[in-house]
């Protein structure tokens, strides 16, 4: 038996990589949504736009809305991430990353 074959036995011995489809749907692009830098665009449309375009992830990061106020824009764009197959990261604040169902949280 050559190197070769020694080398793929070996490969296909290890065991499989649990966070694989994780990695999978991290791949492409992500969209860091901050109504700050949107120039009065609501974050609906900013979220929207970049799903279109083709976004697999999106962040939502306001460093200077109220957490309350926070609540609706984040649960709508968790449901354009589901409608669209991609993931939901929160910036700052775990609590709303779990009142709404988001796949991801963000600290710093």
């Amino acid at each position: 038996m050559g190197q070769y074959h020694r080398d793929l036995i070996a490969f296909m011995a290890q065991p499989p990589d649990p966070y694989e489809p994780l990695r999978e749907r991290l791949r492409g692009l992500y969209v860091i949504v901050a109504p700050q830098a949107s120039r009065g665009r609501p974050a609906r449309q900013v979220a929207e736009a970049a799903l279109r375009g083709g976004a697999r992830v999106l962040q939502l990061r306001d460093k200077a809305s109220d957490k309350g106020d926070l609540l609706p824009t984040a649960l709508r764009l968790r449901e354009l991430c589901v409608r669209y197959d991609a993931l939901l990261i929160i910036n700052d604040h775990p609590d709303l990353a779990v009142a709404c169902d988001a796949h991801g949280f963000h600290g710093g």
